[in-house]
């Protein structure tokens, strides 16, 4: 059984929840539609057919989105060199240097050093 449910909120929060689902859309692709499906709930609605201010916020947040994923994968990258050369050493000299697979292996190492979890 589908259940449904009836929520009051006002334009300012009815802005920020279009926003939070235009962000969640953009960090994760593959909710998209579902999230676009939620939008046209509470948004108005283009000539179109599409969520007029889920899309902009959407629209508006893109370049920041695309530049953290290019970070990212710039970062992995460097984090690929940066283990190859951990293993060269550690043959050349015996030493204990850390060989990270991925960015996200790094970035949880740096903050384990920081103390944060």
């Amino acid at each position: 059984m589908k259940m449904t449910h009836a929520v009051s909120i006002d334009e300012e929060q009815r802005q920020l929840v279009l926003l939070a689902l235009a962000t969640l859309a953009l960090e994760r692709p593959g909710f998209d539609y579902a999230l676009t499906n939620i939008a046209l709930l509470i948004d108005n609605h283009r000539p179109d057919g599409t969520a007029e201010m889920y899309e902009g916020f959407k629209a508006l947040n893109a370049d920041r989105h695309a530049k953290e994923r290019e970070t990212m994968e710039a970062l992995g990258e460097s984090v690929k060199l940066q283990a190859h050369y951990a293993k060269l050493l550690n043959m050349h000299d015996g030493g204990e240097r850390i060989a990270f697979d991925s960015a996200e292996q790094w970035i949880a190492r740096l903050r384990e050093l920081r103390g944060q979890k």
